[in-house]
């Protein structure tokens, strides 16, 4: 898998077994979350991508080709159609995406996480009883 750091950089360099960006010099951390600031296309209100390590893991096996800028696009139409505080899935080429949209009163913002990608013929999820599946257009 390869680490990326929040500046672009995928070299990095071992420092005391700390993982270190080549560029930016920035600490890059092996099993944390990878979010993004999106903005919505009113421009004025924004919401956080949230991408869970396992769904990364996922997507890099399952869909390699797959880029950043087709993953921010790819939430902005899941965004459109979530409902607050449920835990819903898509259809998206051989699998499901599972996602959350909900305000975390932490950080006071509201966040989409994909929380993993699956390859089941059914909605599953280990700790969670209602899944709600949406149709998404998300071919481009």
């Amino acid at each position: 898998m390869n680490w990326k750091c929040k500046c672009g950089n995928t070299e990095m360099k071992i420092d005391f077994g700390r993982m270190i960006c080549s560029k930016c010099d920035a600490e890059v951390k092996m099993y944390s979350v990878d979010e993004q600031k999106v903005m919505k296309e009113n421009n004025k209100h924004y919401y956080w991508l949230i991408q869970t390590p396992t769904f990364v893991e996922k997507l890099d096996t399952f869909y390699a080709d797959f880029t950043e800028e087709q993953l921010i696009e790819m939430s902005r139409k899941i965004e459109k159609v979530s409902a607050k505080n449920k835990t819903q899935a898509t259809k998206f080429k051989n699998s499901y995406i599972y996602w959350k949209y909900f305000y975390n009163p932490s950080f006071k913002r509201m966040e989409l996480k994909f929380i993993t990608l699956s390859t089941l013929k059914r909605l599953f999820l280990r700790n969670v009883k209602d899944i709600e599946l949406i149709e998404v257009d998300l071919n481009d």
